[in-house]
């Protein structure tokens, strides 16, 4: 079944990373809009600038913020503009798209089909990049950002050239990916259902790719009892107090960074620590982390 997903993967992203290239090609600034609380495909766009070279610049905003904020004052410097959306009858799409318009923007939406009311906006400056219902919003998203950066830049290093092996190469390493982590995410369902325990999961830029599709998942369900945390809000472990259970999500590369709240969490003696991380480029790790909650989903929630 996961070697037909990843298929489709490569098809959508075959399909539009050359016209997005093109698009972007056009530009110096790029600034890419959510319209969602998850901060995983911005994150994702932030490390992007690391293989772009000097040829794009990415900026990252809230959709509200910078039509509210921004675009009416940037008239020396208009960027291009791309908005991540999970279609349907997007409300804060629907509010900002026509501003946006109207103030000379320029750029594409990529999300799931748009309500026919928000659809009539689409032409002209603004198009659009329908991702198949098939398809999981987030995965798509990342996956065409990563690909088609690689391809408009022209830049390459020994990193750009692992990364584009890597997208290349995602339905061999699929597999391998849920055997080595499944014991890791059974271990992260049991922790999660358990309504006794208040749970955390902290989650470094890369990893929010799987704790996001959890706590959207979970809450969902009527499940309220878990919170997610950046690492870098953590000021002290008192602060961790309240939980029993908590989730570390990280790749390796950040090791540093949760390494000593990592020793005080288990010094404290109380608290459950479940660590998973991935040895994997950052940049490239929010794909793994958004196949493993695939995986999740697939063999504990939806399964259910």
């Amino acid at each position: 079944m996961m070697s037909k997903y990843i298929s489709d993967l490569n098809s959508f992203i075959s399909q539009y990373s050359k016209p997005l290239s093109d698009l972007i090609s056009e530009w110096r600034y790029i600034a890419v809009l959510s319209s969602y609380w998850f901060k995983s495909p911005l994150c994702v766009t932030q490390m992007i600038n690391a293989v772009s070279g000097i040829r794009f610049f990415f900026e990252t905003y809230d959709l509200d913020f910078f039509a509210l904020h921004i675009a009416p004052y940037n008239e020396n410097r208009v960027p291009g503009i791309i908005i991540l959306s999970k279609g349907g009858s997007d409300s804060k799409l629907y509010r900002c798209l026509q501003p946006l318009i109207l103030t000379g923007h320029i750029g594409t939406v990529i999300s799931y089909e748009l309500d026919p009311n928000l659809k009539r906006f689409i032409g002209g400056s603004i198009s659009l990049i329908e991702i198949p219902r098939s398809l999981d919003f987030m995965l798509a998203q990342i996956s065409l950002l990563i690909k088609t950066v690689i391809e408009a830049s022209k830049y390459r290093s020994a990193r750009v050239e692992r990364l584009i092996h890597e997208m290349n190469s995602l339905d061999t390493v699929t597999n391998d990916l849920y055997e080595k982590y499944r014991d890791k995410l059974k271990t992260i369902k049991e922790a999660i259902y358990d309504e006794s325990k208040k749970v955390a999961i902290i989650a470094t830029c890369p990893a929010r790719s799987l704790a996001e599709g959890i706590v959207e998942a979970i809450y969902s369900e009527g499940y309220f009892h878990i919170d997610l945390i950046d690492p870098e809000n953590i000021y002290s472990v008192d602060q961790l107090s309240k939980y029993r259970n908590i989730v570390m999500l990280y790749t390796e590369t950040e090791s540093h960074i949760v390494s000593r709240l990592i020793s005080q969490i288990k010094m404290a003696g109380n608290i459950d620590l479940i660590d998973l991380n991935l040895k994997t480029d950052p940049i490239s790790s929010s794909i793994y982390f958004r196949l493993l909650y695939l995986f999740f989903k697939e063999r504990y929630m939806d399964a259910k």
